[in-house]
């Protein structure tokens, strides 16, 4: 399989420290000038957190392999399912076409970094098994 150029791995640090100031951005608008109408003041927010969650998404890992690869391809596929499910049945909830956008690429986004996550963890068993204990022999 053909390797996939991606960022490296400090722009998952720089995503992330988007994603929490937009996300306080958001909290301080609601709660500071809730009453006042910034115009597209959600959506410049939504917009900056989108861009710091594709950074993290275009982000590689530390170690880098060909099985990390395939989970990132088997986590965009089940992200986009779930995505082209969550357009077909948001319109019978909600009418606003503007927000069926964002609250789409949101969840496409959310869901791969879920899911890509989830796998990766699980694969490696990296919070399920315990650290191993040197026996006396100094052997792992």
């Amino acid at each position: 399989m053909e390797t996939i150029n991606l960022l490296p791995n400090k722009c998952k640090k720089i995503g992330l420290f988007i994603v929490l100031s937009a996300l306080i951005a958001g909290i301080v608008k609601k709660i500071a000038f809730d009453n006042y109408e910034i115009a597209y003041g959600k959506h410049i927010a939504n917009c900056v957190a989108l861009i710091g969650l594709l950074l993290i998404i275009c982000s590689q890992q530390k170690a880098e392999t060909e099985h990390t690869n395939t989970i990132r391809l088997k986590s965009a596929f089940s992200a986009f399912l779930t995505v082209i499910l969550f357009v077909m049945v948001q319109p019978l909830y909600e009418t606003k076409m503007a927000s069926n956008v964002t609250n789409a690429l949101f969840t496409l986004v959310v869901f791969y970094i879920i899911t890509f996550y989830d796998k990766l963890y699980n694969l490696s068993g990296k919070f399920l098994k315990p650290k191993k204990q040197n026996d006396e022999n100094g052997v792992t």
